[in-house]
């Protein structure tokens, strides 16, 4: 017993010496290991913090000082260390490959080619490295654009920093070969065998159609002329697997991996769950896997994640926009009666209370369901008997609404209810007409009038291919997936980075044709929810009514 504990107090101080060493060097020069510099220079270039979480500090355009995740390099250079643009400036890479290389112009084989003068410079040493980064003058002499921060760094710091630089390369990840590139979607055993069927036919076809365009342009590579060989590196057979996820979720870590470990894939593409996608989400993160906006209204909201793109937060960004448009709407007292099951719609009820505002007298009242229940016409008497005055929020699906429709007909002053149309998607079939003057929907979709025209172009292909299918939803938002992905994969060239991937999807998400079911899909760096709003519409006798603006909350 006193061996173990002094085991554990033996490793406890180990581990504390490390961090003290790393943090150390805010003000001190210790010698550190490689393994030491590369951790505190992802600090630096991540997170603009050394590891005792102090800022770092830097200078930048007109003498303006900055500090800490300010002036983090993955601000401007991206965490895939391939740069960006901001307007008209153009930020450059900082990987090893093309720090460590002479920049030049030109082509090789044309008399044209220059490795010197205006545009060109000589490849960074260590050394030169180090000074661009505290001065901002290049290997060549020339001083960069005061965009480009004069960091405020020791000795120590600045090599760990470049340790770190070092680790970023453009080298193909895994899942890549030379001829071929591989993904794989996602399906758990809850799914209905027709919505499995609805993605799998937009995948498997996609993925025809995409091979068969691939064939010729991988001859057209090996004969390209050297001013458009670019437009060919990056074209690969594309290879799909399906990973069919069974039993309970705490196996499906598991089973991911032995996916993987059989055939590694460079990305994830759509996919399709009706429960949690949480253990699908962090193996993602783990392994640093791209996945593509998978069918999921029960997605992982985290401020950490990295390598998953969602559509929207589901549940809990329409609990979120029902919670603001209630807030602002309110005039009076208001008793809300949230009806749920002890299911994920959970989840929903919860951040709602917790957005909503208490001022002006609001309670709030849950009705928990037990998941065997089945509700009755009695059910909803009772409960409207004893709250007749109440606003109600239904996070309920379409089945259990059924008893609820007959009931609204025969009352004489039919409550004020809100519905989820995710929860509830045939909305409109379940409420009658006779009682749709106080029922609300919460609806983070195209306006159901709209969606014809805004989806043209994804309907026309599904017909023309002949698999267009009642789970019309799945099929735009899968196909909205690999128009994205193919697009992104385009501008690649050859390097094939993961976290390359990713940034460009960001850029490109919203300037896609084919759109999906949401009408507003835009990312910005680091945000990982396309769409960011939903309508509140208002069932009448005549139809759909939208009230008010798209609602951000």
């Amino acid at each position: 017993m006193i061996c173990g504990f002094n085991s554990r107090l033996t490793c406890l101080m180990i581990t504390i010496s490390l961090f003290t060493a790393c943090s150390s060097l805010v003000n001190a020069d210790v010698t550190l290991t490689n393994t030491q510099k590369i951790a505190l220079g992802k600090r630096l270039y991540q997170e603009g913090t050394f590891l005792s979480g102090e800022d770092i500090s830097a200078i930048a355009e007109a003498d303006i000082a900055l500090n800490g995740k300010q002036v983090a390099c993955s601000n401007c250079h991206r965490r895939s260390g391939m740069g960006t643009n901001e307007g008209q400036i153009v930020i450059p890479p900082v990987t090893r490959d093309f720090l460590y290389q002479a920049k030049t112009l030109g082509h090789i084989n044309l008399f044209q080619f220059k490795t010197k003068g205006a545009g060109t410079r000589p490849a960074y040493t260590d050394e030169t490295l180090k000074k661009v980064i505290r001065t901002g003058i290049d290997p060549s002499s020339k001083t960069l654009d005061r965009m480009m921060p004069r960091f405020n760094l020791t000795e120590n710091q600045s090599e760990s920093l470049i340790a770190y630089i070092k680790t970023l390369t453009s080298n193909t990840s895994p899942g890549v070969s030379e001829s071929e590139i591989h993904f794989a979607t996602v399906i758990t055993d809850t799914v209905p065998s027709e919505k499995t069927k609805a993605m799998l036919d937009v995948l498997n076809q996609y993925f025809t159609d995409k091979n068969a365009e691939t064939r010729n342009e991988g001859k057209r590579a090996l004969h390209a002329p050297w001013h458009r060989d670019w437009k060919y590196q990056s074209y690969r057979k594309w290879r799909l697997h399906v990973w069919e996820l069974k039993g309970n979720e705490d196996s499906w870590a598991e089973q991911l991996q032995q996916y993987y470990d059989k055939q590694p894939v460079f990305a994830m593409l759509s996919g399709l769950t009706e429960t949690q996608w949480t253990s699908i989400h962090a193996f993602c993160e783990r392994l640093k896997i791209p996945a593509l906006f998978p069918n999921t209204s029960y997605p992982v909201v985290s401020n950490s994640a990295y390598y998953t793109l969602y559509f929207s937060e589901g549940l809990s960004l329409e609990a979120k926009v029902l919670a603001r448009h209630l807030n602002e709407k309110k005039s009076k007292p208001l008793e809300i009666i949230q009806v749920y099951r002890q299911n994920l719609t959970a989840t929903a009820a919860h951040i709602f209370n917790a957005n909503l505002s208490t001022h002006k007298n609001t309670t709030i009242h849950k009705e928990i369901i037990k998941n065997n229940r089945v509700l009755d016409k009695q059910y909803w008497k009772n409960l409207f008997h004893s709250h007749p005055d109440s606003t109600y929020v239904l996070w309920l699906n379409g089945a259990d609404l059924l008893s609820l429709s007959e009931l609204l007909t025969s009352l004489p002053k039919p409550p004020s209810i809100f519905l989820s149309s995710t929860l509830a998607p045939d909305f409109e079939a379940v409420i009658p007409l006779q009682s749709r003057t106080t029922v609300f929907v919460v609806h983070p979709y195209v306006l159901p009038k709209q969606l014809p025209l805004a989806l043209m172009r994804t309907t026309a292909w599904l017909r023309h291919k002949k698999i267009l299918s009642k789970y019309f939803q799945i099929q735009a938002n899968t196909y909205f997936s690999l128009r994205v992905a193919g697009r992104a994969i385009s501008h690649l060239r050859d390097k094939f980075s993961r976290e390359y991937m990713i940034e460009i999807v960001e850029h490109v998400a919203e300037k896609a044709l084919e759109t999906s079911v949401y009408p507003r899909l835009s990312l910005g760096p680091s945000q990982r929810f396309a769409s960011k709003g939903a309508y509140i519409l208002k069932l009448n006798k005549d139809g759909i009514k939208q009230v008010g603006d798209w609602i951000v909350p």
